[in-house]
């Protein structure tokens, strides 16, 4: 019996002895209002806890609990000019887990909660310029190991959440209103990974902008700056290694990406007011880069399918509109550039494999449509520059070294065509160079190694058609170059035929 009982006194002191490694430090000092602090640490058997709670001005609360060993907690709510109600909660279960809150002036609100081993987390509400930071609220959770979150702000009315599950993820959110701001310039910025080994950074100045980032998968990267005013950005990955870029800058500009294969890359550039990004990527190696600057741009991009596909999208000027889908690809490529009046480029490619479409595009009222279908090396590229009526039509559906080209530079009423269906080796190009009235239309149907050109230059009402239909080896060549009304007409039905039309 006596050895029992001298047993159960020896764990007993065992324990106290095991409690006695934490150590928590408490200052409530300074002229106060209604300090609480509250510490609780539990569990530590190897390394103590450790808690260091300061706090200067009025009514601030600080709640540390800690279960673990080797946590360590640091709350200071102190400052150099005035307090009010600031608030820090830290909950840390685990070994080895970091919290750091510093708080200044007014209303701050910092929560933390990690579970897992190793994980860091600092909250920094800061005032710098000597402006009030009022009313900012900054939350941290992070489940998992080796984790890394940190958040940043200055300024009025900020909000900031950073949820992490998983391994080895890192978020920073860095935000600043205005220096001088003397009405509430809200930001808002949440965070939510749920992978391992993910990096998220959102750095947010101006006022009123909003960045929302959800990624899971393996190795992804977003990073998302806004500058300006009231700009929406929304990026969500999973899969592994992909990357995303956000930068924007003006005004209520929109971005918007999905990712969701492996080793995708997009990068999106605003700047100007009322533009619109939307990304959407999946399979492998995607890549898609949309520079928006200019007002009221819309720019759409789809690929899924990968494996070096590339969308380049550069818009500039009045009401341009873009939209890119490559779907079932391999070494896709889209560029479209667009600079000046009412533009529109849409582009899709359906089948593939070594395609490419670029169109670019400057001046007055340019649109631009691409085709392309069951692909295999085909090829499309359409330039239009000074002119004014400008349309240009690309088609192109079986496809095998299919290629079509429209050139159209300076001159006011152009147009320009060109069909190829059930096409193999096929290729047909228009050329309108200086031209006033041109207009052109090529169309070929069931055709073998069908060739057909038409070729317009010079100052007068030019108007050239080709058709060429079911045959074989089919060719047609027009040129009208200089001087007055000018017509070309060739249809063609048949094997082996070859016209030929030049007009002076």
């Amino acid at each position: 019996m006596k050895k029992l009982l001298f047993s159960v006194a020896l764990s007993a002191f065992t324990v106290v002895a095991f409690a006695q490694t934490n150590t928590s430090t408490i200052k409530q000092n300074s002229s106060g209002v209604g300090h609480v602090a509250v510490v609780t640490q539990s569990g530590a058997t190897v390394n103590g806890n450790t808690s260091l709670i300061r706090q200067k001005g009025e009514e601030q609360t600080a709640f540390v609990d800690q279960v673990g060993n080797g946590n360590e907690s640091v709350v200071k709510q102190n400052q150099d000019i005035v307090g009010e109600k600031n608030t820090a909660m830290v909950t840390q279960v685990g070994d080895d887990n970091s919290s750091k809150i510093l708080q200044t002036e007014e209303s701050n609100y910092a929560s933390v909660t990690q579970m897992g081993n190793d994980n860091k987390a600092v909250v920094d509400q800061k005032t710098s310029g000597g402006w009030v930071d009022e009313n900012n609220e900054a939350i941290i959770y992070q489940d998992g190991d080796d984790n890394t979150a940190r958040i940043a702000q200055d300024g009025t009315y900020l909000g900031a959440w950073v949820n992490q599950t998983g391994n080895d993820n890192k978020a920073t959110v860095d935000q600043t209103t205005r220096p001088g701001a003397t009405s509430p310039y809200r930001h808002e910025a949440t965070v939510n990974q749920y992978g391992n080994e993910g990096r998220v950074g959102v750095t947010q100045t101006g006022r009123f902008n909003v960045a929302t980032v959800d990624q899971g998968g393996l190795k992804n990267k977003a990073f998302v700056d806004q500058s300006g005013r009231r700009h929406t950005a929304y990026v969500m990955q999973d899969g592994e290694r992909n990357k995303t870029f956000v930068d924007q800058s003006g005004r209520w500009n929109d971005a918007t990406v999905y990712q969701t294969g492996d080793r995708g890359y997009v990068e999106v550039d605003q700047s100007g007011r009322r533009n619109t990004a939307m990304v959407a990527q999946t399979g492998l190696k995607n890549e898609a880069m949309v520079d928006q600057s200019g007002n009221g741009s819309l720019a759409l991009v789809t690929q899924s399918g990968g494996k070096k596909n590339v969308a380049d999208v550069d818009q500039s000027g009045f009401g341009g509109i873009a939209a890119v889908a490559q779907l079932d690809g391999k070494r896709n490529t889209t560029e479209v550039t667009q600079e000046g009046a009412f533009q529109i480029a849409a582009v899709a490619q359906d089948g593939g494999r070594d395609n490419l479409v670029a169109v670019e595009q400057a001046g007055m009222f340019e649109a631009a449509i691409v085709g392309q279908r069951d692909n295999k090396e085909t090829q499309a590229l359409v330039f239009q520059y000074d002119g004014m009526l400008n349309l240009a039509l690309v088609g192109q559906e079986g496809n095998k070294n299919s290629m079509a080209y429209v050139r159209q530079f300076n001159g006011i009423g152009n147009f320009a065509g060109i069909g190829q269906t059930n096409s193999e080796m096929s290729l047909a190009a228009v050329v309108q160079e200086g031209s006033l009235g041109a207009q052109s239309g090529i169309y070929q149907n069931n055709q073998y190694g069908s060739t057909a050109i038409s070729y317009q230059t010079g100052t007068g009402g030019h108007m050239s058609q080709i058709n060429q239909y079911g045959g074989v080896n089919n060719h047609a060549w027009t040129f009208q170059i200089g001087g007055a009304t000018q017509n070309s007409l060739v249809d063609q039905v048949g094997d082996n035929n070859v016209a030929l039309t030049i007009q002076y």
